[in-house]
C-alpha cells in the first residue's frame, strides 16, 4: 500500500493567560485550580503573602502552571511602594533602594538573596527586578540590566537552570514613545537572558487607554517583536484582549476584577498616615459589555428583565443561577469568563483572530451599550471608549495586519514537552 503524505493544518498557539494573586483572591483561583484549567498559562504571587497563598502554590504545581514571583523591587524604590512588610523580604536590604545602593557588591547580594528565595520556594520563574524608567538618562536601565545578569547567574549557581526569567519593562509612554529610546532599550535588552518581555506603560489600561495610546502601545509593542521573545500585557484589562487579538502581544495579566491599568503615580504619592491602603471590593464583569461594574450598580442594571436577558451570565458552569451568581461571586465569574475568551482567541487561527475578535465581540458589546445608554446615560463614557476600540483596531488591522507578532509564552508548554 502506497503511503501518501496529507497537509495537516497548524494548531494555533496558545495564548498566555496569567492571573495576579491579591489578598483574598486566593479562595477563587483556588476553585478555578481545583478544575484544572487548560487555558491558564500561570499565577503571579505576592512574596509577602507566601503562607495565606501555600495552598493554591501547590495546587498550581500540580496543575503544571508557571508560578512566577513577583519581587516588588519597582515598588521597593518608591515612597509609596515601599512598606515595613516589604522590607523584611531578603532582597530588600531593609530600607527603601536608591540607584547609589547599587553598587556591584550590592547587586550581587541582592541577587543571591533573590534567586536563592525563588528556588527554595519551588518557583518556576520569577519577574526580574526592574524598576520604573523615566527617561533615556535613567540610571536604572543599567542597573536593571546588571541585576538580571546577576539573577540568572545566581539561580544557575542555586540549581535553578530551569526558572524562567521574565522581564518587565516599566516606563512611561512618553518616554517609550521615543524611537531613540527604544532603540537603546532594544540594544540593552537583546544581551539579557529573559525568557518573556512583560510590558508595564504608564499610564495605559482599559480607562487610559484612548485611540492614540492604543495606537502607540501596539507600535511599541511590533517595534520589540524584535527580540523574538513571547510579550506579555500587564494590568491592561479588557483592552488587553484586543492587544491579543492583533498580535501586539502574546498573553496579557490580570489581577482577580482589580489591576486594569498601570498607574505609576500612585507608587510616588505619600503613604496615608496610618500606614494602612484599603483593597477595592470586588467587580462584576459584564462581557457582552466589556467592562466592570460595581456591585450595588450591577444590581440596579439587572433589576430591568430586558437588561437581565441581555446581559447576565448564561453559562450554567459558570454562574448555574444567572446574575444572582455573577453579583455573589464576581472573582469566580471573572476567572471562569477571562479563561474562555482567551480559549477563543487561541482557538481561532491567527490570521483570523482580530476580524473575529471586532465582528464577535467589540462591534456587539459597542451596538449593546448604545441600547444601554439610552436607559442609563451613565454608560456614555463607557460607550465612547469600547467604540473608539472598535474605531481604532479596525483601522490598525486596515492599514497593517498582521504585519508582526508575538509569540505566545512558552512556559507551561515547554514543561509538559519535558514531563515535568
Amino acid at each position: 500500500m502506497e503511503l501518501v503524505p496529507r497537509h495537516v493544518r497548524p494548531v494555533p498557539s496558545q495564548l498566555g493567560l496569567y492571573f495576579k494573586v491579591g489578598y483574598n483572591d486566593h479562595i477563587d483561583i483556588g476553585r478555578s485550580l481545583a478544575s484544572n484549567p487548560r487555558w491558564l498559562s500561570g499565577i503571579v504571587l505576592d512574596p509577602t503573602l507566601e503562607d495565606r497563598h501555600e495552598e493554591i502554590r501547590i495546587q498550581a504545581a500540580k496543575c503544571r502552571l508557571e508560578i512566577v514571583l513577583d519581587t516588588f523591587a519597582m515598588e521597593l524604590a518608591t515612597l509609596n511602594g515601599w512598606t515595613k512588610t516589604r522590607s523584611s523580604l531578603a532582597w530588600s536590604g531593609g530600607q527603601r533602594n536608591d540607584p547609589s545602593d547599587f553598587t556591584p557588591t550590592w547587586i550581587s547580594q541582592f541577587a543571591g538573596h533573590l534567586a536563592h528565595h525563588v528556588v527554595s520556594r519551588g518557583y518556576t520563574a520569577v519577574l526580574a527586578p526592574t524598576h520604573f524608567l523615566d527617561g533615556p538618562s535613567s540610571p536604572w536601565i543599567d542597573i536593571d540590566a546588571a541585576l538580571t545578569l546577576a539573577l540568572r547567574e545566581s539561580l544557575d549557581r542555586e540549581v535553578g537552570c530551569e526558572i524562567s526569567i521574565h522581564y518587565p519593562l516599566a516606563t512611561s509612554s512618553g518616554h517609550i514613545a521615543n524611537q531613540m529610546a527604544r532603540s537603546r532599550l532594544l540594544t540593552k535588552l537583546r544581551s539579557l537572558p529573559i525568557e518573556s518581555l512583560w510590558m508595564r506603560i504608564h499610564p495605559f489600561g482599559t480607562t487610559s487607554s484612548g485611540p492614540i495610546a492604543l495606537r502607540r502601545y501596539v507600535e511599541v509593542c511590533r517595534d520589540f517583536h524584535q527580540l523574538n521573545v513571547p510579550m506579555v500585557a500587564e494590568r491592561t484589562g479588557t483592552v488587553g484582549l484586543s492587544l491579543l487579538a492583533i498580535g501586539a502581544v502574546g498573553g496579557i495579566e490580570s489581577g482577580v476584577t482589580t489591576g486594569e491599568s498601570f498607574d505609576f503615580g500612585r507608587l510616588r504619592r505619600p503613604r496615608p498616615r496610618d500606614g494602612h491602603g484599603f483593597r477595592p471590593s470586588p467587580r462584576v464583569y459584564i462581557g457582552p459589555l466589556a467592562t466592570f461594574l460595581p456591585r450595588d450598580r450591577a444590581r440596579s442594571l439587572f433589576e430591568s428583565g430586558r437588561m437581565k436577558a441581555r446581559l447576565a451570565c448564561n453559562d450554567t458552569e459558570c454562574c448555574r443561577r444567572g446574575a444572582t451568581d455573577m453579583i455573589a461571586r464576581p472573582g469566580h465569574h471573572f476567572l471562569f469568563q477571562r479563561m474562555a475568551e482567551v480559549q477563543t482567541l487561541s482557538q481561532t487561527p491567527h490570521h483570523l483572530r482580530a476580524n473575529q475578535f471586532l465582528e464577535e465581540v467589540i462591534r456587539p458589546a459597542s451596538d449593546l451599550l448604545v441600547q444601554v445608554t439610552r436607559i442609563d446615560p451613565s454608560f456614555e463614557k463607557t460607550r465612547r471608549r469600547i467604540e473608539d476600540w472598535r474605531t481604532t483596531v479596525s483601522s490598525i488591522v486596515k492599514e497593517s495586519g498582521m504585519s508582526t507578532m508575538s509569540a505566545a509564552p512558552r512556559g507551561r508548554r515547554t514543561r509538559h514537552l519535558r514531563g515535568a
